[in-house]
């Protein structure tokens, strides 16, 4: 069989082994295309209680590798429902090749999750995973996305990595126009926990927006009186002035909540709402700011 140091982990040829380690006493066999992997036995028992039982002397895995090493060859494990592209990245990392996750996208960071939390690999990999958590909540396309969020979300939650959760339940309650259940039906580890998260996304959406209109009929109340040219701010009534560029009213109650506030933010007269509060040091203009920044959720939240 070819032996190729630089095999990919994706490839579609499956007489190529991944030499991940080339002198190592394990290879592998993942998924229903068995892609093969050489590993060091030693590696894989010191990253996972899972594969420390499976390569000890109690298991036949563990037996038949302590046989091998007499002839110096390694022996074949097949574990033939996993996904190979994910064990992949999971070996690559154990073995300390931390740039495979490079370019790693939210469905990529999702996927290992599972495979790492199913084998005990959740400490081992934390690091890396993490930092590319980091990088792609930040990155524009990703974070439009919201079954990219909804898998970032419940892969922090198996890291238990609270700065990417709270980013990424930021903006699916901040750019998420549909309902959260169709996301908890399908991509979760814990179900429990997915249906929790999916509640209070619901909850804290509902809620920033009622306090977003709230805040907006209270600065659709300052107007400028075109007679006297004087600000004024009117409560028993509520004058609508606002100059907002959309089809009609009704885009208030179907655009996500970011679509609204930028609506909002864009419009001339709360340019002059905000204008009149820098000229007198009010502060209530920064309350778009602040929503966004509330619209996160903590782990704590979830698990409470």
């Amino acid at each position: 069989m070819e032996v190729d140091d630089d095999a990919s982990i994706v490839s579609d040829d499956t007489n190529a082994i991944n030499n991940i380690a080339p002198d190592g006493d394990v290879i592998m066999v993942i998924g229903p295309k068995d892609k093969e992997f050489r590993l060091h036995s030693q590696i894989l028992k010191a990253a996972s209680k899972v594969f420390k039982a499976m390569l000890g002397p109690n298991f036949a895995e563990g037996q038949q590798l302590l046989n091998n090493r007499i002839h110096n060859d390694p022996v074949k494990i097949d574990l033939p429902e996993d996904d190979a592209y994910s064990m992949g990245i999971l070996f690559e990392l154990i073995h300390y090749r931390h740039d495979v996750l490079s370019s790693a996208d939210a469905d990529i960071v999702f996927d290992v999750a599972l495979a790492a939390d199913k084998y005990d690999l959740i400490c081992a990999v934390k690091y890396p995973i993490t930092e590319a958590m980091d990088r792609i909540v930040f990155t524009d396309d990703e974070r439009g996305e919201e079954e990219s969020m909804w898998k970032l979300a419940i892969a922090a939650s198996m890291f238990d990595y609270d700065p990417s959760f709270k980013k990424a339940t930021q903006a699916l309650v901040s750019l998420s126009l549909h309902g959260y259940i169709r996301l908890a039906d399908l991509w979760y580890q814990d179900q429990i926990f997915a249906l929790r998260l999916c509640g209070l996304l619901e909850d804290q959406r509902a809620e920033l927006r009622r306090m977003v209109m709230s805040k907006l009929l209270a600065v659709c109340a300052w107007y400028n009186d075109e007679d006297n040219d004087q600000t004024q701010r009117t409560f028993g009534s509520t004058i609508l002035r606002f100059d907002i560029k959309m089809d009609a009213p009704e885009y208030f109650a179907h655009s996500d909540l970011q679509g609204v506030l930028d609506a909002i933010e864009s419009s001339d007269y709360f340019n002059q709402f905000r204008e009149n509060a820098q000229r007198e040091n009010d502060r209530s203009t920064k309350w778009i700011g602040r929503t966004v920044e509330k619209a996160g959720l903590n782990l704590s939240d979830v698990r409470a």
